[in-house]
C-alpha cells in the first residue's frame, strides 16, 4: 500500500490563522499508514479540542467494477471493497467519527480479489467549542489478496501451526505451516481480561502471519486488555495463554490447542461473551 496524490486542502478559523504546510502525518489531522501493524490508515486529532468528522470514500479506479462501502463500530472505521451491482451507483460512502483530543481512530479494509485499487477518502469535520473547520481530499492505493483457488484452500488445523502472543499483552499472531498460502484467512475469537471476568470477540477474514491487536482487528477495547486465549473455527480447541510457563520473556507461542472446558480462563467467562 502507498500514499498516492492529494487533492486540496484546508483549515478555516472564525479567527486569524496563519496555515504552515506539513506533512500529512504531522498535521491538525494526522493521516498516517501502518502496514505492519494491520492498519490501512490512522488518522490522528492534532487539534486542540475534541473533533467531529465525516470520513468519506469511493473507488476511483476501476470504478465500473467495483465499489467501497464504509462503516463504523466502536471508533474504528471499515472500509468493504466488493463487486458492484447492475442497479449500485458506486457513489461516495460515508461515516462519521468523533475523536478526542490527541487520539485517533484506524480505518481497515476488507477486500479480495479485486486486485489493486485506487480509493479517494474526503475527510470533513469541525473541532468542537473552537468552531475551526477542516477539508482534506487524499487518494491511497490498496492492493486486494487475490480469491484463494480451490487447490490453494486449506482446512484450519492443517494451516495453524500455532498462536503466539505477543509482547504488550493484547496483541497476538497466527501462525502458518509452511505449507499453508499467505493469503490464508480464518474466524477467529479472541478471549481477553476485563476486570476480573473474561470477555470475548470474534471476527470473520482474519489473516495469519501478521501482527493482530485486540482493538483494530476485533473491535476490543483501546487500554492494552490482556488476550488469554484464542480460538479458531475449524480447530477443535482453544490456544490458551494459560498453558505457557512464562519467563517475562515475549512472543510465546501454543503450538497445541487446550480444549476449551479445560482451559484456564474458563470459570472468568462473562455471561456476554
Amino acid at each position: 500500500m502507498s500514499v498516492g496524490t492529494g487533492a486540496f486542502s484546508s483549515v478555516e478559523a472564525e479567527r486569524g490563522v496563519e496555515v504552515n504546510v506539513v506533512d500529512d502525518d504531522e498535521a491538525y489531522l494526522g493521516l498516517t499508514t501502518d502496514p505492519e501493524n494491520g492498519t490501512f490508515l490512522q488518522i490522528k486529532n492534532q487539534f486542540a479540542g475534541n473533533l467531529s468528522l465525516s470520513v468519506g470514500v469511493e473507488v476511483e479506479e476501476p470504478s465500473d467494477e467495483f465499489e467501497a462501502e464504509i462503516s463504523e463500530e466502536g471508533g474504528k472505521i471499515q472500509v468493504k471493497i466488493e463487486s458492484k451491482g447492475e442497479n449500485e451507483s458506486g457513489a461516495k460512502s460515508e461515516e462519521n467519527v468523533s475523536i478526542p483530543l490527541g487520539q485517533e481512530t484506524y480505518v481497515t479494509t476488507d477486500c479480495v480479489g479485486a486486485g489493486t485499487i485506487d480509493l479517494e477518502f474526503t475527510f470533513s469535520g469541525t473541532v468542537d467549542d473552537s468552531g475551526t473547520t477542516v477539508d482534506k481530499t487524499r487518494t491511497f492505493t490498496v492492493d486486494c489478496p487475490p480469491e484463494a483457488t480451490e487447490s490453494e484452500s486449506f482446512e484450519a488445523q492443517n494451516t495453524v501451526s500455532g498462536v503466539t502472543f505477543e509482547s504488550g499483552n493484547s496483541k497476538i499472531r497466527i501462525n502458518l505451516t509452511e505449507s499453508a498460502s499467505n493469503g490464508s484467512q480464518f474466524t477467529v475469537t479472541v478471549y481477553y481480561e476485563n476486570g476480573s471476568a473474561v470477555e470475548s470477540k470474534t471476527e470473520e477474514n482474519i489473516p495469519g502471519n501478521e501482527t493482530l491487536k485486540l482493538n483494530q482487528d476485533f473491535g476490543g477495547p483501546n487500554n492494552g486488555k490482556r488476550i488469554v486465549g484464542v480460538g479458531i473455527d475449524g480447530i477443535d480447541g482453544v490456544f490458551d495463554r494459560g498453558s505457557i510457563q512464562e519467563s517475562g520473556n515475549p512472543g510465546k507461542t501454543v503450538n497445541t490447542t487446550v480444549l476449551l472446558e479445560n482451559a484456564s480462563f474458563q470459570d472468568q467467562l462473562s455471561d456476554s461473551s
